[in-house]
């Protein structure tokens, strides 16, 4: 099971499952965004950015810290997924500005 917390007020969304969690800050962002990890080991999951349509426009292996230039994403609401090496997606929004 999956716990989502999202505060988009602070600008940190917050992602927690047994063991491991994951922040996305600044939320909402212009041009770069991080992803801090806790409880994994590097290269353990995949991030992906999903646009309005459902269409993948973004996917990267990531370690436990790791900043994301996102410059050339268009301004709107994105997905994104943390695709675990077991198959579990947890999944989140982030604002581009």
């Amino acid at each position: 099971l999956f716990n989502n917390a999202h505060s988009c007020a602070t600008g940190i969304s917050e992602v927690q499952t047994s063991g491991f969690r994951f922040q996305v800050v600044p939320n909402p962002a212009k041009n770069e965004v991080k992803f801090i990890a806790e409880g994994f080991s590097p290269g353990e999951f995949t991030i992906e950015f999903l646009n309005s349509l459902g269409q993948k426009v973004f996917s990267r292996e990531v370690k436990n810290e790791t900043t994301l230039n996102i410059f050339f994403l268009e301004k709107g609401m994105y997905l994104y997924n943390i695709v675990l090496k077991d198959g579990k997606t947890v999944s989140g929004k982030l604002q581009k500005n």
